[in-house]
């Protein structure tokens, strides 16, 4: 594709379609129940056994609670306690060795 400006210069390339999605290094994970209540668990996998933490923050970003589950190369189940939090919109976020994943939760 070549594209010209009022100013004559061109540029040449691919057009972006649309956003691809990033995977923490080969790692995942998801959520369910999603709406939650009490508890929700999170379905990490990972290529290799490594240190993860796991924030829960509020929508404007205040750090609600942190965990630091031992996890092991494969598929892992880590539950989390939702007793306590106000009905609303969570971030839950993964930082890992290889990178940092998020994805929202509702809690009714």
């Amino acid at each position: 594709v070549l594209f010209r400006s009022a100013d004559n210069l061109a540029f040449t390339g691919t057009v972006p379609t649309g956003i691809s999605s990033v995977v923490n290094g080969g790692n995942s994970f998801s959520i369910f129940p999603n709406p939650a209540t009490n508890v929700a668990t999170i379905n990490y996998t990972s290529k290799s056994g490594q240190n993860i933490k796991v924030s829960i923050n509020d929508i404007s970003g205040k750090l609600i609670q942190t965990i630091q589950p031992s996890v092991v190369s494969g598929k892992n189940q880590i539950q989390v306690d939702l007793n306590g939090l106000s009905k609303g919109v969570y971030v839950i976020r993964m930082d890992s060795e290889v990178g940092t994943e998020t994805q929202k939760i509702l809690v009714e």
